[in-house]
């Protein structure tokens, strides 16, 4: 199971971000869309680190900054090899990734799934 988390413009759409490739899922060769897929597997480390991802649907970019600029400070570790196990590191990508996003486009809205 896993949440698709998209960071959307006026038009519901996602808007469009600098090319990545990381996700539970993922077009093959990466995407310049905002939209991604979060494990579930991290649940339990992002409820640690004090973030709830379904809370931030209707939420916009500037409004998330901080409470993902914190969440990171308590999510210490290197990233494993294999995505879907739940480690800080692992977990800590995917929330940079939302981190970005919200710094480039702050006045887009959250829409998670």
């Amino acid at each position: 199971m896993s949440w698709w988390v998209s960071l959307n413009g006026p038009d519901g759409e996602p808007l469009q971000v600098d090319h990545f490739s990381e996700g539970g899922t993922f077009t093959l060769g990466g995407s310049s869309e905002a939209h991604v897929n979060i494990t579930y597997n991290y649940s339990s480390l992002f409820i640690k680190a004090g973030i709830c991802i379904r809370e931030f649907t209707g939420l916009n970019g500037s409004h998330t900054i901080p409470l993902l600029e914190e969440a990171l400070k308590k999510l210490d570790g290197e990233p494993d090899e294999d995505y879907w196990r739940a480690t800080p590191g692992n977990a800590a990508i995917a929330l940079r990734r939302l981190l970005l996003w919200a710094r480039q486009h702050p006045e887009g809205t959250w829409r998670v799934s």
